[in-house]
């Protein structure tokens, strides 16, 4: 957001905050702005009404959930990771035929108010899928951690070798939209 902006990291103070301390801090007046995500925004806009205005960046940021194991792992149990791909696009195909149950499913587990997670859900696109974004998210991620100093500085890892495309390949050969 500041990027977009053109407001240099100069002209900002960061801190680190947990979400559940989002609404006092703010409340307090200890910070201006929380960068948050769901249902913590939810829950802020909730609490504060028109007192607040919530930016989103739609056209900056794309959340992506990333199935992650060790090759190993893979290679000594594909049935397993089939099963667990099977169910994955089960539950996408549930929740988008039933929209009313799998709010009331997600808001019980997650212990959120079922119009909480509706509107959490409609600004959500649920795929199953390998998307060539992903890529170069993971590069810049990897650039924002060596500025940080979070990881040592060097060579960007070329990600594609860290892919295990034959999973979802083999399930649903369409799902994968990485050029490899």
């Amino acid at each position: 957001m500041l990027l977009a902006n053109d407001i240099p990291d100069e002209k900002v103070s960061i801190v680190n905050i947990k979400p559940s301390e989002f609404v006092s801090v703010l409340q307090s007046g200890k910070v201006d702005g929380i960068v948050s995500f769901p249902p913590h925004t939810e829950q802020i806009q909730t609490f504060f009404g028109k007192r607040i205005t919530a930016f989103f960046g739609e056209d900056l940021h794309t959340s992506r959930y990333n199935l992650i194991a060790k090759q190993d792992y893979l290679a000594k149990h594909p049935e397993v990771t089939r099963k667990m791909l099977k169910a994955l696009a089960r539950a996408i195909q549930y929740a988008a035929d039933n929209p009313a149950q799998a709010y009331e499913i997600v808001g019980k587990y997650l212990k959120l108010d079922t119009n909480l997670v509706a509107k959490i859900f409609k600004i959500r696109e649920f795929e199953l899928a390998l998307e060539q974004p992903l890529l170069p998210t993971l590069e810049d991620e990897t650039r924002w951690a060596m500025k940080r100093g979070f990881v040592k500085t060097g060579p960007i890892p070329n990600y594609l070798d860290y892919l295990d495309l034959d999973p979802l390949l083999s399930f649903d050969p369409n799902a994968v939209k990485i050029i490899h």
